[in-house]
């Protein structure tokens, strides 16, 4: 004959002992801006100076400075607000506006290089998605300084035309405002 006898176990876990940490204490400092707002810095096109020549289409080429406007913010590495207006010879003016925020981060070099995306408008026409690359070459609290280029797809710089002008390279500072 067989029988059967439930078997129950009841049983507690032994409590951890007082030397074993759970978790880390976290603590900030009195003088700590860990909770403060990140720092913006607006800055304004100075100059644009192009870092290659640019043949026109009517003969001749462009180099050297350009006729150059807009700004440009900075909030804690980041580029959070952007429009840069370029004017090359007779042409309409370019302008890009960036639609995407731009992180600067150093990758192998102390300054990395960045896609910035935002949207071309030249002579009433506008192209999104443009990628404008910028690699940082001073970064300070008074002036930033970047070497850009931009590839140019369908050459909007003459719209309805078929313009040779497939890309900018250049070197713009921007001074604090």
């Amino acid at each position: 004959m067989t029988a059967s006898i439930p078997l129950c176990l009841t049983g507690c876990a032994a409590a951890p002992e007082e030397s074993t940490p759970l978790a880390a204490e976290l603590r900030a400092s009195a003088d700590s801006d860990f909770l403060a707002l990140p720092a913006e810095r607006e800055y304004e096109v100075a100059e644009t100076t192009l870092t290659e020549p640019i043949a026109l289409p009517f003969g001749g080429t462009i180099d050297g400075a350009l006729d150059s406007n807009g700004f440009l913010v900075l909030t804690d590495g980041v580029i959070t607000k952007a429009r840069i207006g370029l004017s090359l010879a007779n042409l309409p003016e370019a302008v890009f506006v960036l639609t995407e925020p731009a992180v600067l981060r150093p990758e192998e070099t102390p300054y990395g290089t960045v896609t910035a995306v935002g949207t071309l408008s030249v002579n009433g026409a506008e192209r999104p998605g443009i990628r404008l690359t910028l690699t940082p070459t001073q970064l300070g609290a008074d002036s930033v300084e970047f070497d850009l280029a931009l590839s140019i797809p369908d050459n909007p710089f003459l719209v309805g035309e078929n313009a040779p002008i497939d890309r900018v390279a250049a070197h713009v500072v921007l001074n604090a405002r």
